[in-house]
């Protein structure tokens, strides 16, 4: 999964990153097409088992900030005792 991919990237302390391997460069193009990286990767008739990640954008950090967000919220809401009136109103 793509988000995999960006969270990986995220605990990296240096960029450019390599990336290598056929479906971890197709998730890293399915990443900068939605801009959450810039990346260098292999054109049309290149090989396709490695690019480079420059960075990741803003976009990419907010996105994954709003991930473990939600990821906290349903572990609290799943834990005993939590008021079951968290809808919205």
């Amino acid at each position: 999964m793509p988000m995999e991919l960006l969270r990986q990237l995220a605990q990296r302390d240096q960029f450019p990153a390599p990336v290598v391997g056929e479906a971890e460069v197709d998730k890293l193009r399915v990443l900068r097409a939605a801009g959450m990286v810039q990346a260098e990767l292999p054109g049309e008739g290149e090989s396709v088992r490695s690019a480079r990640v420059i960075t990741i954008t803003g976009l990419g950090r907010a996105t994954l900030r709003a991930q473990a967000a939600r990821e906290f919220i349903a572990r609290r809401d799943r834990l005993p005792g939590t008021p079951l009136s968290t809808a919205k109103a």
